[in-house]
């Protein structure tokens, strides 16, 4: 029993030993042959793009190649933008989606300026003026999405009460109908009696049927549904022409400020560097360029370690306490727009289950 327990954890043994020399081995295998050949591939795609001319015909037709595919990814996304969010109609949106794809395809193959600015485009957004569009385009997006719903839910609970007044006051007017009824029966069972019969033969009641007050209900309620619409549809259009004004400057903005960092960042040393880094400096010897940072020392810092000093730290607080009330706000907003749908969703509840309500007439008769 003892050499056959020795035996099983020998083959143990042997087997983890042989899996783990696998694991290394493939381990081994993508560290140095498949990261290799991959950082090899994008390295080159990324020459062949960022080339100002291409060397020859075969770097020609994979620029074309790069382009096209961003075109085509881009081109999909502005259409479906277009018709899924800013709510354009389909034929407008396959055009408007057309003509930016193949300017942009021109634009990105043809200018090597365009291609610059536009893949840096993504970068720009972590920048402190891409943090704040990014900032304002998601409050205004949730503005604008929540704001409807809010109005949607408000206008659903005034049909409900239009639905109660309208409801009660035709029950109300209609009773007349229930008193004729009545009277009607009472006429002919009084006229079995001969000793309660009149002394014409016949009971005369007289009814005022009061038409003019229906019709002023229905014009009442016609004339609220008919504003209620309108302020639905304005509100729709605002909306709408919001979301295309913000879109269209964010884009516009977007595009600016890619330019302007990319200007910046090639003719000035300065320019979003605020620390003074082993790379920064060992580019700066190699180039001659030492005397730059020298200059520059007041508005560069040195890191000395990771302890963040006391204006950064301030700095890091700013943007927090900025980021902290905008979520604030967009967080009443949803809280807001939550209360509003479950006080409608508990009046229409409520309303549905309301019973029928009982009514007394006295009647004096003579």
């Amino acid at each position: 029993m003892g050499v056959t327990e020795h035996r099983n954890m020998g083959s143990l043994r042997t087997g983890l030993g042989h899996i783990s020399f696998s694991r290394v081995r493939d381990y081994a295998y993508c560290e140095d042959s498949l990261f290799s050949k991959v950082h090899g591939i994008m390295s080159e795609q990324w020459s062949i793009y960022s080339k100002p001319v291409p060397a020859d015909s075969r770097e020609l037709w994979v620029l074309f190649l790069q382009c096209s595919c961003i075109t085509v990814l881009l081109g999909g996304l502005f259409y479906n933008w277009l018709l899924a969010s800013l709510e354009y109609p389909r034929h407008v949106s396959i055009t408007m989606a057309i003509t930016f794809s193949l300017l942009l395809l021109l634009a990105l193959f043809l200018v090597h300026p365009v291609r610059c600015a536009f893949s840096i485009t993504m970068p720009t957004l972590g920048t402190k003026q891409g943090r704040k569009l990014l900032l304002s385009t998601c409050i205004m997006i949730a503005v604008v999405n929540i704001t409807p719903n809010i109005i949607s839910n408000i206008e659903t609970l005034l049909k409900v009460i239009l639905c109660i007044s309208k409801n009660s006051s035709e029950s109300l007017l209609n009773s007349t109908g229930l008193l004729e009824n009545a009277l009607r029966k009472l006429e002919d069972e009084i006229q079995n009696y001969a000793i309660l019969k009149p002394m014409d033969g016949h009971i005369h009641f007289s009814l005022v049927k009061n038409s003019s007050l229906i019709n002023q209900v229905h014009l009442a309620d016609e004339k609220a549904r008919k504003d209620l619409l309108a302020v639905e549809v304005l509100v729709k259009d605002c909306v709408r022409a919001g979301k295309r004004l913000v879109a269209a400057f964010s884009v516009l903005y977007l595009c600016f400020e890619s330019i302007c960092y990319l200007k910046n960042y090639l003719t000035n040393l300065c320019f979003d560097n605020v620390y003074i880094t082993k790379k920064l400096q060992r580019l700066a010897e190699e180039r001659g360029a030492s005397h730059l940072l020298v200059g520059s020392a007041p508005r560069l810092i040195r890191p000395m370690g990771l302890r963040l000093s006391r204006e950064e730290l301030m700095l890091c607080l700013a943007q927090a306490l900025h980021l902290s009330v905008s979520l604030l706000l967009v967080l009443l907003m949803v809280a807001l727009e939550h209360l509003i749908f479950g006080v409608a969703d508990v009046a229409v509840r409520r309303m549905a289950q309301l019973s029928t309500v009982s009514v007394m007439l006295s009647i004096k008769y003579q």
